[in-house]
């Protein structure tokens, strides 16, 4: 069986309120997939149409950090699913709103690091310490809060494997664990019998850790948990490539 390596892409537009911001490098980050579907060519940025699905299940932990540029984090999805002489043109791909991840990012003379026990939650990004020393990995969230202008590729749902209650095309409810995002290839594929493509994925994760600051770095750091400040999972950089 053939297997293609699909990472990430969706990870596109990561939509927490970014006006004081800092973005600083990710040494761990870690992500959790747990569905991978191919839409046909009826499919828009709002619907996902006779998605096959090329993958189902608890992908673990993916630390795209750990991966040398260029390479593969992982191993996801199974092509011999897709209809030969099918057009597709996009993906959908569900994922954890949880992620692991370690770095730590500075304002002033006040530097902030991630922790174990972040206290972040699906709608509060995590608090640090000021502690000088290597940053520990803890639990962040995708930083996307919840809100209903999240444009159309985005909205959460309450299960990972498909069988979840979907809120409306652009939602993300706080209380929901998962999240869908939708993204459409850079060109119309269709299988055709003896030529299974590669896919390649180059990554960077040197902007993936987001701290939002409210009062300031030097105050907001330790505070407890909350919207409006602390720390998130940002989006790395991805560029995928089918040959």
């Amino acid at each position: 069986m053939r297997h293609i390596f699909f990472i990430i892409l969706f990870i596109s537009t990561f939509l927490n309120t970014k006006s004081f911001a800092l973005e600083a490098e990710a040494t761990t980050y870690q992500i959790t997939i747990t569905r991978i579907e191919i839409c046909d060519n009826t499919s828009t940025d709002a619907s996902c149409n006779n998605p096959i699905v090329l993958y189902s299940g608890n992908s673990g932990s993916i630390d795209i950090a750990s991966t040398s540029a260029g390479a593969t984090a992982a191993s996801l999805g199974d092509l011999s699913k897709v209809e030969f002489g099918k057009t597709y043109t996009y993906f959908q791909i569900t994922m954890n709103r949880a992620f692991t991840v370690a770095g730590s990012v500075t304002s002033g003379a006040t530097t902030c690091y991630t922790i174990a026990s972040s206290t972040g939650t699906t709608s509060k990004n995590g608090i640090g310490s000021k502690t000088s020393g290597a940053a520990v990995a803890g639990t962040y969230y995708a930083g996307i809060p919840a809100g209903t202008s999240h444009g159309d590729v985005m909205n959460s749902t309450t299960a990972g494997d498909g069988t979840g209650t979907d809120s409306a095309t652009g939602t993300v409810d706080a209380g929901d664990a998962f999240f869908e995002y939708r993204e459409a290839l850079s060109a119309p594929f269709t299988m055709e019998v003896g030529k299974i493509p590669t896919v390649k994925i180059a990554f960077g994760t040197s902007t993936a850790l987001g701290y939002l600051e409210n009062a300031g770095l030097a105050t907001d750091c330790t505070l407890a948990a909350a919207a409006n400040r602390g720390f998130y999972a940002n989006r790395p950089d991805v560029v995928l490539t089918l040959e």
